[in-house]
């Protein structure tokens, strides 16, 4: 077993341990989705040792092309700007001190169009290379609609 298989073996048994995988159900998504798994955010957060680990073990299976060119690392309220301002400031640790510091983006919920970036981070991420986290994916929505604000931003 390779290094990435390793570290995706730990994290499934760890993600289950702390109740955040749950697997092998029934669940309603109230979406008008069911599945046999569900991953609880709510669990994920509820201790920050838990999301550190997780972000550490992402960290550690992206491609080093990635984590070498991201200058921001952005993410939608709630979950996933927790877990970018997080990754973030692991990758800010990673890097050698000549660098410049990583950059922390957040995006907002806006009623009439779900996500929004807000003028100063427009700023921070005109420019950029920016890598998108998010705690749980369903339809990609709100990641399609971080893609479309960041490349609006320049």
């Amino acid at each position: 077993m390779n290094r990435r298989e390793q570290i995706r073996e730990k994290a499934l048994t760890d993600l289950q341990k702390h109740e955040v995988l749950m697997r092998d159900g029934h669940f309603d998504f109230g979406n008008g989705y069911h599945g046999r798994v569900y991953l609880n955010p709510h669990q994920l957060f509820r201790h920050p040792s838990t999301i550190w680990r997780f972000a550490q073990d992402l960290l550690d299976i992206l491609p080093g092309t990635i984590v070498e060119q991201a200058e921001v690392v952005a993410g939608p309220v709630m979950g996933g700007a927790l877990l970018a301002h997080t990754m973030a400031g692991l990758m800010d640790s990673r890097q050698h001190l000549s660098r410049p510091r990583m950059i922390f983006a957040p995006f907002s919920v806006d009623a009439a169009c779900g996500q929004a970036l807000s003028r100063f981070y427009q700023e921070q991420v005109k420019g950029r290379r920016v890598l998108i986290v998010d705690d749980v994916r369903n339809t990609a929505q709100t990641l399609a609609r971080c893609v479309e604000l960041v490349r609006a931003g320049g």
